[in-house]
């Protein structure tokens, strides 16, 4: 008898709200600007924005009874060459290390095929920081039964800070340094 894998993979519920949202507040994205996604207070109802139809997918580590990672797979409408379209949009990839560089991900990539079947979307399209260079590396490898990741464009976006900058009693400028930026 084969055991059975450590991670196992299914569609989250409102029963994994406080672990999705625990999960994003504990992984932000490195870079020149820290990033971090927050969904308070409440992961499904944020996660609804600009989607017609959304399933979030959980990784839980049976060995510790833990969600581990996530992902998200949106359906949206986009104009296409004028035309309204339906395509898809994976997003909120995330992993503790403990879920990293094992097969899990291509594990959890064979179960997002298997939602696909349903034939909703044509085809899927994802968007990765320019300085998060592990994962454009590691999408765009196609090894171990990943997709193949192929650039189609730059977006250029533009931060607004939301603290104002200072200026001292001597008419020196000080431009606070925000550590995270919350999306």
């Amino acid at each position: 008898m084969c055991p059975q894998p450590r991670f196992e993979f299914s569609l989250a519920g409102e029963a994994e709200d406080e672990a999705l949202r625990t999960l994003l507040r504990q992984i932000s994205m490195p870079g020149t600007i820290t990033l971090s996604f927050h969904r308070e207070p409440s992961f499904f109802l944020a996660e609804q924005a600009g989607n017609i139809t959304s399933q979030v997918l959980v990784c839980k580590d049976r060995q510790k009874d833990q969600v581990v990672g996530m992902g998200s797979r949106s359906i949206r409408c986009v104009y296409i060459d004028g035309k309204p379209t339906r395509v898809g949009y994976l997003s909120m990839l995330r992993g503790l290390p403990q879920a990293r560089g094992n097969i899990a991900l291509a594990r959890g990539y064979r179960y997002l095929q298997t939602l696909h079947t349903d034939g909703a979307v044509p085809y899927y399209f994802t968007t990765i920081r320019d300085d998060n260079t592990t994962a454009r590396a590691l999408l765009t490898s196609g090894r171990g039964g990943l997709p193949i990741y192929k650039p189609l464009a730059r977006l250029i976006t533009y931060l607004i800070p939301l603290r104002r900058n200072r200026v001292t009693s001597r008419g020196r400028f000080i431009a606070p340094m925000p550590p995270t930026v919350d999306v």
